[in-house]
């Protein structure tokens, strides 16, 4: 039995544009829906604020208002070292009472793309971890996708979420293969996506109306590469960037192959002293690729 079917979409698509907020004094109702959109959750105070400031305004304030950190929040409680508790604790209060509402609903979305978890044998109990990996997300939230995309990378967090920590040279030149798992989610979850994409996010389609693939496993293979050789830098710090192992040369080609406006689009460095320079060319791969707009 058949169960593959011709996929909707099309080999064009006319460039849409965003409509203007709408101007005037915002109702109540307006107002709500508005809240509820760009906030935590409409109440009176904000709802009245909106009604005076109008759409435009409430948002550049809420842009200019600094981070509110959980990671702060949770070094101020009682309980040290801080739990699990403490970090969702922190999360609610922060969701609830923050002045940066627009900043935390922002980092709630990100969180929802960009995901880790207390539910990972290592991260079960890591406070710390998670409420430093809130604070980058929040920080990151109404900055550039590219800087977010390399802080998610480097996140201790993230390494230890999705395996990419600590995975060393002498495993790989001993026969083994660079851990794949950041890399797919990187690719898959975090930018890219599996198929090229229209600008209105439909899916694009080759002559034969079907899917064209965004990369294929060489890109996985060669991202994974790139994505080797970073740690912790000591032993248990959540709270800075990863760090690049210096050690011998790479042994792995790193090369990342996307289909981008060209239909490809090609980046590549060998040398372990480059690991760097390797990791900001990947980055920089795939923040260009179309399908990341």
């Amino acid at each position: 039995m058949d169960f593959f079917n011709v996929s909707g979409g099309s080999q064009s698509v006319p460039r849409p544009r965003a409509p203007p907020l709408p101007g005037g004094t915002p109702t109540a109702e307006d107002a709500s829906r508005f809240l509820n959109q760009c906030t935590c959750g409409a109440t009176t105070t904000l709802i009245q604020k909106v009604q005076t400031t109008g759409f435009d305004a409430f948002l550049n304030e809420q842009f200019a208002l600094p981070a509110t950190s959980n990671l702060a929040f949770i070094d101020q409680q009682s309980v040290q070292p801080p739990n699990r508790d403490q970090t969702m604790d922190a999360w609610w209060t922060l969701a609830i009472a923050a002045p940066d509402q627009v900043r935390q609903r922002a980092t709630f979305a990100l969180s929802e793309i960009l995901v880790v978890s207390f539910n990972n044998g290592m991260l079960d109990n890591e406070a710390v971890g998670l409420s430093s990996y809130v604070d980058t997300l929040s920080n990151d939230a109404f900055g550039n996708y590219r800087q977010l995309l390399e802080d998610v990378t480097l996140s201790p967090t993230m390494g230890v979420y999705l395996d990419m920590l600590g995975t060393t040279l002498p495993i790989r030149i001993a026969g083994g293969h660079p851990n794949e798992n950041y890399a797919r989610e990187l690719m898959q979850t975090f930018s890219i996506g599996l198929y090229k994409l229209n600008i209105d996010g439909s899916l694009a389609l080759d002559m034969d109306g079907l899917p064209i693939p965004s990369y294929d496993q060489g890109a996985v293979t060669g991202l994974a590469a790139v994505l080797t050789g970073w740690t912790l830098r000591w032993s248990t710090d959540f709270y800075n960037p990863t760090e690049e192992l210096q050690s011998a040369d790479d042994q792995f080609s790193r090369i990342i192959t996307l289909r981008g406006k060209n239909d490809s689009e090609r980046r590549s460095h060998s040398g372990w002293a480059s690991g760097q320079q390797d990791l900001q060319q990947a980055l920089d791969t795939i923040f260009n690729h179309p399908n990341v707009g």
